[in-house]
């Protein structure tokens, strides 16, 4: 992404931009195909045809901050044999990378353990089911803040 950088980069964007990826697969395999992802979302992929080495090419909007990583799955008979890059960060003006679906995905999740929580038998201790709730809360209280848009931490 941008001048060479790589996985775990942090690139900080001043304005509205496009920014060019470039990233090169090689596999002992086959390559099925190749995804970009950028939020979590796939939005270019490359046809690996079986090649061992794949060049993916793009160029995407950095309207706001966004994560960006390359995915790529090998050929493989009855099993599914993939490898992801962790992310690069471009962050607009600063701001965090907030991907509020995510967030409303989480918030569901530290519900669901809530409710779990709550029904319990388990605990030898009340007071250790009452500091994991407490706990719960506070991941509750941050998940739907992050789930109404706004980002908990500016960078």
């Amino acid at each position: 992404v941008g001048d060479g950088n790589g996985p775990g980069a942090v690139l900080n964007l001043d304005r509205d931009t496009s920014v060019p990826v470039r990233g090169t697969v090689t596999t002992q395999g086959a390559i099925e195909r190749v995804d970009l992802v950028v939020n979590g979302e796939v939005v270019e992929t490359v046809d690996g045809d079986g090649r061992d080495r794949v060049t993916l090419t793009a160029e995407i909007p950095a309207n706001e901050s966004l994560w960006v990583a390359l995915r790529a799955f090998d050929v493989a008979e009855g099993a599914e044999i993939f490898g992801h890059t962790s992310p690069i960060y471009l962050l607009h003006d600063g701001q965090a990378v907030l991907v509020e679906a995510d967030a409303r995905y989480l918030l569901g999740k530290v519900d669901q353990l809530i409710e779990y929580t709550e029904a319990l038998d388990g605990f030898r201790v009340e007071a250790h089911r009452t500091e994991t709730l407490a706990l719960y809360e506070q991941a509750r209280a941050i998940y739907q803040r992050l789930a109404g848009g706004r980002p908990l931490v500016d960078r």
